[in-house]
């Protein structure tokens, strides 16, 4: 049986800045806990999976703990922090209020919608991590 909620809950939506290390000593950061964002692309999980490959791949490869940590800061901070400040971006894009700029925030979508998706959604961590290891070893 469905009733009208009696309650309504608000929760804020919080964002810790960027941040310039993931790892230090024996800990290193993945997903979230390295590069917290807005739901606004809907990458937060994308990320942590992203993460996670990354971090496995090379420390299959490297077998060094302490170049891993390193490596893996090196390639995965730069990724993190950029889809972050764009889901940013986008929260703010998203919530123009003006009713002017509505009608362009529609008119902009239609052609930024697929550079967006493209730019996001075409990142390949394997052949990152492949191509990066090799600069930063």
């Amino acid at each position: 049986l469905m009733t009208s909620p009696t309650k309504i809950f608000k929760w804020g939506i919080f964002e810790r800045s960027k941040i310039q290390s993931i790892q230090k000593n024996n800990l290193v950061l993945i997903g979230d806990a390295a590069h917290p964002m807005v739901p606004f692309l809907g990458q937060g999980c994308c990320i942590a999976i992203e993460d996670a490959y990354s971090f496995g791949l090379l420390y299959s490869k490297l077998e060094n703990i302490g170049k891993t940590f390193d490596v893996y800061e090196k390639i995965r901070l730069r990724r993190g922090n950029w889809i972050q400040r764009r889901s940013r971006l986008q929260a703010k894009f998203n919530h123009i209020a003006n009713p002017v700029l509505v009608r362009l925030r529609k008119l902009m979508i239609k052609g930024m919608s697929k550079n967006l998706i493209r730019a996001i959604h075409s990142y390949d961590a394997h052949r990152e991590v492949v191509k990066k290891m090799n600069t930063y070893t």
